[in-house]
């Protein structure tokens, strides 16, 4: 098995100095690129080196971290990394601001080699959870997609042979229809019995044949719904009566 991939960070800054620090601050446990503008740490970005997180200072000359920031979550492949702005700014104001262009943090400066460290492994692991939450959700819909069409299958295949049979119910009541009358007065009472029987257990099987391929059409909306009054006690008496032995 090969080495698991340390995660990536860009330290953007143009005080070399700040680079630095935070360069060896963060360089024993993870993969650390460096940009003094944000003119370069586009072209690391557009590189094709993936990074999971960003440590962007905010004053800048030529384009600050704001700009930078607002290009970086305009692009569909970098909006989703992670932006912690570094800068000696206080107020209120600008740490609003970098909420609103999309940051999820900010370290303030001078350094504090606690709070860095432990800043970046948080928002490193949200990463983590974000990213497998995402992965896990993509095989979901897969695995449901599969389930969704194996069970259109199942209803494809149920459907055809409840179709199939009731050509052969239908030829079998035809026969014992056709018995029934030529046998008429001919026979035993006994035997009339039988063939009534008969001729009532297969449009029982029909009638229900016919409410499942009814019941399959209501699920796929091609059969809309009619509300009508109907007296119980006669949709009870045909229950008990489809029950009864032959």
């Amino acid at each position: 098995m090969g080495e698991e991939r340390r995660a990536g960070i860009l330290i953007v800054d143009d005080n070399s100095e700040n680079l630095t620090v935070l360069s060896s601050l963060l360089s024993k446990e993870y993969d650390v690129s460096v940009a003094k503008s944000g003119e370069r740490a586009l072209e690391i970005l557009q590189s094709g080196r993936l990074f999971d997180l960003i440590l962007l200072d905010i004053i800048m000359p030529e384009m600050d971290g704001f700009k930078l920031c607002s290009l970086i979550k305009a692009d569909e492949r970098f909006k989703d990394i992670p932006i912690i702005f570094i800068s000696a700014l206080t107020e209120i104001e600008s740490k609003v601001k970098g909420f609103q262009m999309g940051g999820v943090d900010y370290i303030t400066k001078p350094f504090q080699k606690e709070e860095v460290l432990a800043r970046v492994k948080t928002h490193l692991t949200i990463r983590e959870l974000t990213s497998e939450l995402i992965e896990k959700n993509k095989r979901l819909e897969e695995t449901n997609k599969k389930l969704m069409e194996l069970e259109r299958l199942r209803e494809n295949l149920t459907n055809m042979i409840i179709h199939d049979m009731r050509s052969p119910l239908t030829a079998i009541m035809s026969m014992f229809e056709l018995l029934k009358m030529e046998l008429e007065g001919k026979t035993e009472p006994q035997v009339m019995h039988y063939i009534g029987s008969g001729i009532n257990s297969a449009k029982s099987l029909i009638e229900m044949i016919n409410s499942l391929l009814d019941i399959s059409r209501l699920e796929e909306g091609k059969m809309p719904l009619e509300i009508s009054r109907n007296r119980i006690g006669e949709i009870v008496d045909d229950a008990m009566k489809s029950l009864e032995p032959l």
